[in-house]
């Protein structure tokens, strides 16, 4: 089953209603948001924060995804982070790592809540 991907003021509302992340785990966020076409590898996002590796960047948004999954009622725990991001490998891609592409409508919504 196919989870709907919830519009810019569903994510707004879901992100005015949790925490808002600190330290290296919304300079992650704001990283990727501002990364051209807002596309990035783990890899590269960990290691914009001073991350060892990309596990921090993984369970980080892994832990986001679950939250706005909860406030917004999403079903589905298998396809919480492709709420916030697509995933995205190129044939041309050799050395395996994933894409993350940060979804528009979580991008408008880190906007309109201000984490950016």
């Amino acid at each position: 089953m196919k989870t709907r991907i919830p519009t810019a003021e569903e994510f707004t509302r879901a992100l005015k209603n949790i925490d808002k992340p600190r330290d290296k785990r919304l300079q992650f966020l704001q990283n990727h948001y501002h990364t051209p076409g807002r596309v990035c590898t783990a890899r590269l996002l960990a290691e914009s924060v001073g991350y060892t590796g990309h596990g921090g960047v993984n369970l980080w948004y892994g832990k986001l995804a679950r939250q706005i999954a909860e406030v917004l009622r999403v079903r589905n725990p298998g396809q919480w982070l492709s709420l916030l991001v697509q995933f995205a490998n190129p044939p041309a891609l050799t050395n395996r790592e994933c894409i993350l592409v940060m979804r528009q409508e979580f991008a408008e919504a880190l906007r309109a809540a201000r984490w950016v």
